[in-house]
């Protein structure tokens, strides 16, 4: 790795045994920031995260805590305390001016033997120092040395240097002088543990331009913060802005256990990161409010009372402003890695744009999670169901959860597409041959607002069934319409989600910790 050691001829001499290491064996990269992050930096905290998420890391964004601290010395505050867990192998800190650029890169990949915090110089101001810090970007290992390091670190904090005036803190240094955690690490800090840092190339650890050759982290650390968009629109990432044309809608009632549970697949799998998410609550309240935005999800709309699944469809559709929108309950568990949950959302991408489908059902196959209706309509074993007539059978797509080959079983319904890069299959019908159903499904938004609510619109109140009841449920007015899909085209594969009810509509308990 491209870098110096600091210190003598006699502390360049490198010790021929390897440091026990501390700690768990999970990294974490920690960023903290109280302040509203413009859409530049969230883009950006949003690259860490997808990055986190590629190597099943922990990305720990802290947005409040330590105000007894000025804000320069909080990330060493808040690391350390991190590193205290004894929960993670090493954490990298991270303002939010920085982004990761080698999202394949491992953070293992860095590590040398003997060293316990790697660093790099700050290219501005200091730049002639040998042994100059910069404070945005740095890394410590959970070793006994590592944490001395940020001991000794915090212990040069000294509150008589600091004070605070109407919210805004001062001090008798000049910028980034001995008061500041980047000064004192500098002064005080480095030249104590010489043998145990590693200072690497600044260029790789910190690059401030886009096109910064080798560079592993960009840093706008300069006063062209304006260029953080050049660099954000010159290093796009599958899984960032590939996805910015999809919407996730959840539709939840009293379920308090169910979203939660739902909510940490998708943030435990990169999910909110990728796609632009929202929740509609049924009777929401400030708790619901509180349990979205725990995750991160701040585009919240929902009624105080029930509507019922059909007005909350609607409105959830018409929120849409993406070209694609993926509609799901609550209680659909996401159960696949981030590097398959991408793989799958750009080949729905790609199949819907070059074979004009409508709607992709995304249920897990192999995995589809309980109670599977479709399977439970035959009431017969396994091998009695491989004798079964298929021909007229009015929901086809959903065979994909009985056979691994549906299209032995019946003749001319479904177009086969392969996916040969990922092994995936795809089974596309026309919507003759399938009973429109909300089990969660990725759909073309235009598609859903131009053909599939007027559909509602003009029949939730006027057309009466056979017996002469009013058809108001969803799924009843699509069966009873049917004939006004035909034309459009369904698909089914391998699916991304699972059932997974854990409650069954309990009241909301005002208490979401305990939910």
């Amino acid at each position: 790795m491209p870098g110096r050691r600091v210190g003598s001829k006699r502390n360049r001499t490198r010790r021929t045994h390897t440091r026990k290491r501390g700690g768990g064996q999970a990294w974490a990269i920690v960023q903290y920031d109280d302040r509203s992050l413009s859409k530049d930096y969230q883009d950006l905290v949003n690259r860490n995260k997808h990055y986190c998420g590629l190597h099943k890391y922990e990305h720990i964004f802290v947005n409040s805590g330590y105000e007894e601290l000025p804000p320069y010395w909080r990330k060493v505050r808040c690391v350390q305390d991190k590193l205290l867990t004894g929960k993670y192998k090493g954490i990298l800190w991270l303002d939010t001016d920085a982004g990761v650029v080698q999202l394949d890169k491992t953070l293992d990949s860095i590590l040398e033997p003997n060293y316990d915090f790697y660093m790099s110089g700050d290219i501005y101001g200091l730049s002639k120092d040998p042994q100059s810090f910069n404070a945005g970007v740095w890394m410590v290992m959970n070793t006994p040395k590592g944490k001395e390091i940020m001991q000794s670190w915090m212990n040069t904090y000294d509150s008589n240097t600091w004070k605070k005036n109407n919210s805004k803190w001062m001090t008798t240094s000049w910028w980034s002088g001995s008061t500041y955690e980047q000064g004192s690490f500098r002064e005080k800090v480095l030249p104590a543990f010489m043998d145990n840092i590693k200072i690497l190339d600044t260029k790789f650890l910190q690059g401030i331009s886009h096109n910064t050759p080798g560079m592993f982290i960009y840093h706008r650390y300069d006063s062209r913060k304006n260029n953080v968009r050049k660099f954000i629109n010159n290093k796009p990432y599958k899984g960032g802005s590939s996805f910015k044309d999809i919407t996730i809608g959840i539709l939840c009632w009293r379920s308090p256990r169910t979203i939660r549970n739902t909510l940490e697949s998708y943030k435990k799998n990169g999910l909110l990161e990728i796609v632009h998410p929202f929740i509609y609550f049924q009777e929401r309240s400030s708790d619901t409010d509180r349990l979205a935005e725990e995750y991160g999800i701040k585009d919240i709309i929902g009624t105080k009372e029930n509507k019922g699944l059909l007005q909350a469809f609607i409105e959830m559709v018409n929120h849409v402003k993406t070209k694609y929108f993926i509609f799901a309950e609550c209680d659909f568990e996401l159960i696949n890695d981030n590097k398959k949950v991408s793989d799958i959302l750009k080949d729905c991408m790609k199949l819907m744009k070059e074979n004009d489908i409508k709607v992709i059902r995304l249920r897990d196959r192999k995995n589809p999670g309980k109670p599977l209706h479709s399977r439970q309509s035959f009431d017969m074993s396994d091998s009695e169901l491989e004798k079964q007539d298929f021909t007229d059978y009015v929901s086809k797509p959903e065979m994909v959860h009985f056979f691994d080959n549906p299209e032995e079983k019946v003749s001319d319904v479904f177009t086969i597409v392969d996916t040969p890069q990922y092994n995936y299959r795809w089974y596309i019908c026309d919507y003759k041959h399938y009973h429109w159903s909300n089990v969660i499904y990725m759909a073309e938004t235009k598609f859903l607002k131009e053909v599939v609510i007027p559909i509602v619109l003009e029949s939730r109140e006027t057309h009466n069934g056979k017996n002469g009841e009013l058809l108001n449920t969803f799924e009843q007015i699509m069966w009873a319409k049917r004939d006004r899909l035909h034309g459009y085209t369904v698909a089914s594969g391998e699916g991304l989600f699972k059932h997974n009810r854990i409650d069954d509509c309990l009241q909301w308990c005002g208490n979401t910790n305990t939910a």
